[in-house]
């Protein structure tokens, strides 16, 4: 089991040897350099913000798709952050839009999430919720160790 120290550590070393490389144009893909060290700042941020905040998770920022027959598709990350196993984690992405009125949720399940560890979700639903103003991801309902 890697610990949640040592996970944060690396990053903060790799982020540091990154904008290194990007601020001296060293390697020889200094965009793709320079984009990998803005999401691994925003995987830190995110991350070191959830545990400061005193939350279980923390959760990356969600991919969502309209699918061909006009459903929605949704892919996200969830880290535990908490120093306990998760043996289920029920996610809800809920959708509002312009007016802060709810348009609907998609669920999703995460399975056995240990301390430290990120794992994807995927979760669908029948309505199009792509167009959405607004979201908040919450657990709706979990069993920890």
């Amino acid at each position: 089991m890697v610990r949640r120290g040592f996970i944060i550590g690396c990053m903060s070393i790799l982020l540091a040897t990154a904008t290194a490389w990007a601020e001296n144009k060293t390697c020889p893909d200094v965009a793709a350099l320079q984009a990998e060290v803005a999401r691994l700042k925003e995987e830190l941020a995110r991350v070191t913000g959830a545990k400061q905040r005193g939350e279980p998770v923390a959760f990356g920022r969600p991919i969502v798709r309209k699918m061909p027959g006009g459903g929605t598709r949704v892919l996200g990350e969830v880290t535990n952050v908490s120093g306990r196993p998760a043996s289920i984690l029920n996610i809800a992405i809920v959708f509002y839009d312009g007016k802060g009125q709810l348009m609907g949720r998609v669920t999703a399940s995460v399975i056995d999430l240990q301390p430290g560890q990120t794992k994807s979700y995927e979760g669908y639903a029948l309505e199009d919720f792509s167009r959405a103003a607004t979201y908040r991801i919450e657990i709706e309902s979990s069993l920890w160790q």
